[in-house]
Formats: structure tokens, C-alpha cells, sequence
């Protein structure tokens, strides 16, 4: 009778070892592909950037810091991000990811205090900080096709934006969020997406021109995709971003493009996505307006 206990217990024992042998094999595989993303992170995360950086005269006229007020505030979008006094915030906290827009003013909690001019230039156009490390999430890409005499204004106004005491944590991603991210492979890090040895762009003349219109949509890319045809999420459960190519304005009217950009209201009314930055857009004069208008329509 013990003869037979022994040769049941023998096939269930060989069971259990292939189910723990089964589950060791699945842990040790979930192991590395963690600790696959986590490096495949780490590596663009310290990766460093040695880039040309223009060195651009910053002037100090009333036109130069106007201009570069009136681009901080619409098209370039960094009131959107970095608040309207531009003393920053959190703009997401969560098992991710924690993404801060920082504190761009000289008051307690600054992330720009030490910054030198081309310090300026550099991130804004390349993405990389002081440290020679990629930016996260700054529309750089975008921001590169900016003009020098532009990019100038801008580190113009943000040498005299008044000082906000505002002290904020680091963007900071979680260890989980290393883990998914890294195996993403997500487009969280500026520098990654520019060409960086590409010849910088002349502004055309400030006019209602197709021309000039082409030149402000430059920030438009960001979200809506280089040819313009949407279907980019800019964030967690955004829908995707609208098609504003050429041949999907060809159904619009000037009137109800000029209510989605100055009121946020889509053709039928619906207030639009809060990712639809309409709050800088609204700042834009008229004569942009129907440039930027003409400039859509006319974008291949």
C-alpha cells in the first residue's frame, strides 16, 4: 500500500516542478525585459549632445522684448506650459510619469537663473540643457524652425519676465514609468527629434501672406503632425488631433477658423479639446490670423 502512495505522489511531484520551473522561467523573462526598458531609458536619458548653437545678439528695445512677448504668448506656446506669469507647474503627476514645466523667471525656485544667453538659444532650439542632456518634452522641434531674430526676442522678454517665487519638483519618471516608456520607446526627449546640423531658416516678412502663414503653422506641427493630418494624442485620453491639412480646410470658412483658434469652439459649436491651445492662439492679431489662414490652405 505505501508502495502505491509512493507512485502517485511521484507524477505529482514532477508537476509542481514544472509549474515552479514554469514560473521561474516566466519571472526571470519578465525580469529582463524590465530591466530591458529600464537601460533602453537610462541610455537616452543620459545620453549627451554636443550641438552648434548660433550666437545670437540679444537686444534690449521695447520692439525686440514686444516681439518676443507676443511669440512667448501665442505661437511659440510657452504660457501654455509654463503658466501666463511663466513661473511653471506640474502638468502631470502619475505612476508614470511626474512632468513639471518649470519655473522660466529669476524668483525663488528658478530653473533658468544661471542660464547664459546661448543657454537660451540652445534649449530652445535644440533641446538640450546646460548639462548637455536632452530636454524633455519641449517643443523644440518646432520651435527650431523659428527665426534667429525670433528665437533673439524671445530670450529677450525672458531676461525681463518679472521674478515669481515658485518652487516646484523635478520631471521625474517613476520606475515603472521607466520601465514602460523604455520598452515604449516613447518621443519624450526634445533632441531626439531635430536635425541638428540643419541650416537655420530666414523669416518671411511679417505680412497676410501665404508665405508668413507657412511660417507661423510651424508651431502647429507639434501636435497636428509634420503634413498637418492630425491623429497625434498629445496626452492621455485626448482624442487625436484634428486634420487641418489643406484639403480638410478646403470645408471651412474663415469665420469658423477664426472661432476655433479665438474661442475654442469647433464648426459645430463643441468647445474643443483642452490639448487645442486656443488660449495662446487667441492672442494672435488679425493680420496673423488670415496669414496663418493662408498658410494652411496652401500647405501641401
Amino acid at each position: 500500500m505505501a508502495g502505491a502512495d509512493r507512485q502517485v505522489a511521484r507524477p505529482r511531484s514532477r508537476k509542481y516542478t514544472l509549474i515552479r520551473y514554469g514560473l521561474a522561467a516566466v519571472g526571470c523573462l519578465t525580469l529582463g525585459v524590465a530591466l530591458f526598458g529600464h537601460e533602453r531609458f537610462r541610455a537616452r536619458e543620459i545620453r549627451q549632445y554636443s550641438v552648434a548653437t548660433p550666437a545670437l545678439a540679444i537686444a534690449s528695445d521695447a520692439a525686440t522684448i514686444a516681439r518676443g512677448e507676443h511669440l512667448a504668448k501665442t505661437v511659440a506656446g510657452c504660457a501654455e506650459c509654463h503658466g501666463a506669469d511663466f513661473g511653471g507647474k506640474v502638468m502631470d503627476s502619475g505612476a508614470i510619469l511626474q512632468l513639471t514645466a518649470p519655473n522660466l523667471t529669476r524668483g525663488r525656485g528658478s530653473a533658468v537663473r544661471e542660464l547664459t544667453d546661448r543657454d537660451w538659444i540652445r534649449a530652445i532650439i535644440s533641446g538640450v540643457g546646460r548639462d548637455g542632456r536632452s530636454l524633455i518634452t519641449m517643443p523644440s522641434k518646432e520651435l527650431a524652425g523659428f527665426s534667429n531674430a525670433d528665437v533673439a526676442a524671445i530670450v529677450a522678454f525672458f531676461k525681463t519676465v518679472p521674478a515669481v517665487d515658485r518652487e516646484l519638483p523635478e520631471t521625474l519618471a517613476k520606475p515603472l514609468g521607466r520601465v514602460v516608456l523604455g520598452l515604449a520607446n516613447a518621443p519624450l526627449f526634445s533632441a531626439e527629434k531635430i536635425d541638428h546640423v540643419a541650416p537655420r531658416a530666414a523669416a518671411p516678412v511679417a505680412a497676410v501672406t501665404p508665405e508668413y502663414g507657412a511660417y507661423l503653422s510651424t508651431a502647429c506641427r507639434g501636435c497636428h503632425g509634420p503634413d498637418l493630418r492630425g491623429g497625434i494624442v498629445v496626452h492621455p485620453g485626448a482624442p487625436p488631433s484634428a486634420d487641418i491639412s489643406s484639403q480638410k480646410l478646403a470645408a471651412w470658412t474663415f469665420e469658423e477658423f477664426q472661432r476655433a483658434l479665438r474661442e475654442g469652439k469647433g464648426r459645430n459649436g463643441r468647445v474643443l479639446d483642452p490639448a487645442m491651445p486656443w488660449g495662446a492662439t487667441r492672442g494672435l492679431t488679425d493680420e496673423e490670423l488670415r496669414a496663418l489662414w493662408l498658410g494652411l490652405r496652401q500647405t501641401p
